[in-house]
């Protein structure tokens, strides 16, 4: 509950929103540093959801210029070196 979101919400009001825009860049910098810890925490559990997600990420890295950094280091390759593994630069 917050008084500076209005009461009637409109796709017009949503986009000019600027509560709703600072509210939209926490949320997607939260997201990433949960999937970060994930990674670091629980490799194999983060390969999973990486298989599952790898084109999402790919996808934010060339729609959101300000966390691109973040989303590219999130992702993995094979490389001639490790064979079947996927490694991160």
């Amino acid at each position: 509950d917050s008084n500076s979101l209005p009461l009637n919400v409109s796709r017009e009001i949503l986009q000019q929103d600027k509560s709703l825009k600072q509210m939209e860049k926490k949320l997607v910098r939260k997201a990433i540093a949960m999937i970060q810890k994930l990674a670091q925490d629980d490799e194999e559990a983060y390969l999973e959801f990486y298989d599952d997600y790898k084109v999402n990420l790919k996808l934010g890295i060339l729609d959101d210029k300000s966390n691109q950094d973040r989303l590219a280091r999130l992702l993995r390759f094979h490389s001639s070196k490790s064979g079947s593994e996927l490694v991160s630069f």
